[in-house]
């Protein structure tokens, strides 16, 4: 987008873009391969700890964005 004499306007989105790092993470991680029953209890555990991030991050990102919902009277 332009203004009129031709320059490229910002809006709220591009003003809120993050700098690149230019530092590490601060984490690593090491990728391994395991199969049989050892891989198989293996990522029943990852889902487990997954679906707990996702279930906390739903609850978490509802009350910044808004405020809870009062509970109803039955």
């Amino acid at each position: 987008m332009a203004d009129r004499t031709g320059r490229p306007t910002t809006t709220a989105r591009q003003g809120t873009r993050r700098a690149p790092r230019s530092d590490p993470p601060g984490f690593t991680f090491e990728i391994r391969y395991v199969s049989g029953a050892e891989g198989e209890r293996l990522e029943a555990v990852q889902l487990d700890a997954i679906r707990e991030v996702l279930q906390w991050l739903h609850e978490h990102h509802h009350h910044r964005t808004r405020p809870p919902t009062p509970p109803t009277s039955p």
